[in-house]
């Protein structure tokens, strides 16, 4: 009885497998536009991407992609027919895409999904740094966002001998918006068998508010 059950279990899985590889592909379309917000440009040569995704883990796999022509249009028409597909801008290290969280990447299969992106090219932050740590063993500066869902680590420092830092640093900001340098002088405090290893206690914070123009490189002094 057994073994009748198990076949039969595998003919059903045979046949649904079948009919997932059979299944008739469905046309579906996305396009849109991307430009900068702040200039009104509209952005050529960035690649966007559809992804295949499918099981309980969402594994993806890239369908086919494109890049945006001189007006900053694109178009992606393909033929869907098993799991679910997400557009994917490939242009994230560049560009901040500021109404990414307004958008639903899933598409909608068997329609014509129309997507536009607001992106705004990454600026060159320079922090000029000469702080002291005042007796503590680590300093951590950031800069957080008000205007755009932004936040960057600039500085981490937990060497205690390290009580004068005077340094430049880079990283990258979204430009046009206004921000916050947030500054923690903390100790750690060993955590055994926990994770992290080391916690950060006795933490002193300030914060100093900074707007950044829209330029190709800005510079901060943090004193």
């Amino acid at each position: 009885m057994r073994k009748v059950v198990f076949g039969m279990g595998f003919l059903m899985i045979a046949v649904a497998g079948c009919c997932l590889f059979d299944a008739p592909s469905v046309p579906t379309t996305v396009k849109g536009t991307v430009y900068n917000p702040v200039t009104g440009e509209k952005i050529q040569g960035l690649n966007i991407q559809v992804q295949n995704c499918w099981g309980f883990i969402s594994v993806c796999d890239s369908l086919t992609s494109v890049s945006t022509n001189d007006s900053g249009e694109f178009k992606i028409v393909f033929d869907a027919w098993r799991g679910y597909y997400e557009l994917l801008p490939d242009f994230d290290d560049s560009h901040y895409i500021e109404n990414w969280a307004e958008h639903d990447r899933r598409l909608k299969i068997g329609e014509e999904n129309n997507i536009d992106f607001r992106v705004i090219p990454y600026s060159v932050l320079m922090a000029d740094i000469s702080v002291n740590k005042g007796s503590k063993g680590t300093i951590y500066l950031e800069v957080r966002g008000d205007t755009y869902s932004f936040n960057q680590s600039i500085l981490f420092d937990t060497d205690r001998t390290h009580q004068l830092i005077d340094t430049i640093l880079f990283t990258r900001i979204v430009p046009n918006g206004n921000y916050r340098i947030v500054r923690s002088d903390c100790n750690l405090k060993p955590n055994p068998g926990g994770w992290p290893p080391e916690l950060l206690v006795d933490c002193d914070r300030s914060e100093i508010p900074v707007t950044i123009p829209y330029q190709d490189t800005v510079r901060i002094t943090i004193r």
